[in-house]
């Protein structure tokens, strides 16, 4: 029972820090223009305590997301819209590595 006090107390805690002070959050740079990308965006704008931090969104162009990488201190990057050519989707994934930043792609498998 103790366990579960803590763990609910630690959760709290760190919602609370995260959602006032940023403090443990991922720093997300968001690519894509679509409708199911602009949502994405407003769910991190709008919750906090997901632990994301917006920084910037851009479109399919590697010079927009380098220099946005190189500007701020961007951790993790959203792939939402892969409707790119398939070399600038290899382009990023080597760019991320070599970065060492997190590369997450957004599979819509239901599209309205």
């Amino acid at each position: 029972m103790f366990c579960v006090f803590r763990r609910l107390a630690l959760r709290l805690i760190r919602k609370y820090l995260v959602s006032n002070y940023d403090y443990g959050t991922e720093k997300v740079l968001v690519i894509g223009n679509d409708r199911i990308t602009n949502g994405l965006i407003e769910e991190i704008k709008n919750s906090p305590g997901l632990g994301c931090g917006l920084l910037c969104n851009s479109r399919n162009d590697m010079t927009a997301v380098k220099n946005a990488v190189n500007q701020t201190e961007i951790n993790e990057i959203l792939l939402g819209e892969i409707n790119g050519a398939s070399q600038n989707i290899l382009d990023l994934i080597d760019f991320c590595r070599k970065e060492e930043l997190i590369l997450s792609l957004c599979l819509i498998f239901f599209r309205q």
